[in-house]
């Protein structure tokens, strides 16, 4: 806890280093930021967010450890965590937010173009400039609308791209009507690409991709389905997304993904059999 205080009166001494030197974050984002600190400033311990391991204490753990690792949990929420963010969301509010900057990107900061370019060879691990990483972006987009496009002549389907893509998105025969399907096709999904992976990658972490539901939640009289990968396939990161179960029963965004028992697809003008 005592280096969690540290840390944050470093960063402040990192940010007013930044407000002389004209390296600061983006207006909008701080903004955002400062309603996610006021919320750690609750006037009870047992309200904070780092009260939890208190509340989710083991079992067999004595009444004399409890009673001590609860008033310790307390008194540092109390005395440490809480001034500490108190510290950071005042000297955002009253001081930084002002110096903040309204424009978003690297290349409003100083040398920021330089910037920029060094961290997509990082990101990248190539030596391409940030227009070539583009019109590599740009390439793809134009080779998997062809490839789309290839699929809409097989299939027969009278239209453009635009309708397409409506076509795949709305259509009832994409959607899953039960979450454990949904949940089910993300598996299918990730076992794909763990086998198409093996063609792109050498190192693999150990530990398996493994969709599974972890939170259903209503948002504005609908409800989603949140399915979380508890692996990473040569990537960085959780791959997560927030599914809608009823309404809208897609998986993914837009992805022709019949949802039924027969495994085609069947298109407008066209004879699956």
């Amino acid at each position: 806890a005592d280096q969690f205080a540290i840390n944050v009166d470093q960063v402040i001494t990192n940010m007013k280093l930044g407000m002389q030197e004209g390296v600061v974050q983006p207006r909008i984002l701080m903004a955002k930021l400062v309603p996610q600190l006021e919320s750690q400033l609750v006037d009870d311990p047992k309200e904070s967010a780092f009260y939890k391991p208190v509340r989710d204490m083991p079992a067999d753990f004595s009444e004399a450890d409890r009673e001590r690792l609860t008033a310790a949990y307390e008194d540092t929420i109390r005395t440490t965590i809480i001034p500490a963010y108190e510290r950071l969301n005042n000297f955002i509010g009253d001081t930084y937010l002002s110096a903040a900057r309204d424009t978003i990107g690297l290349y409003a900061l100083p040398n920021g173009e330089d910037w920029y370019a060094y961290l997509v060879r990082v990101r990248t691990t190539t030596d391409m400039t940030p227009d070539e990483i583009h019109q590599v972006g740009l390439d793809e987009v134009g080779r998997i609308h062809d490839e789309m496009r290839g699929v809409m002549e097989q299939v027969g389907f009278e239209g453009d791209l635009k309708d397409f893509f409506e076509f795949v998105n709305t259509d009832e025969q994409f959607f899953f009507d039960e979450a454990e399907e949904l949940i089910q096709g993300y598996r299918d999904m990730a076992d794909h690409i763990s086998d198409l992976s093996k063609d792109l990658f050498d190192v693999f972490p150990k530990t398996r991709s493994a969709p599974r539901r972890t939170l259903s939640r209503a948002v504005g009289g609908r409800r989603f389905l949140h399915v979380r990968h508890t692996g990473r396939i040569a990537t960085r990161g959780l791959l997560r997304e927030r599914l809608q179960h009823q309404g809208a029963r897609q998986m993914g965004h837009g992805g022709p993904v019949p949802a039924r028992s027969d495994p085609r697809p069947s298109f407008p003008d066209h004879d699956p059999a």
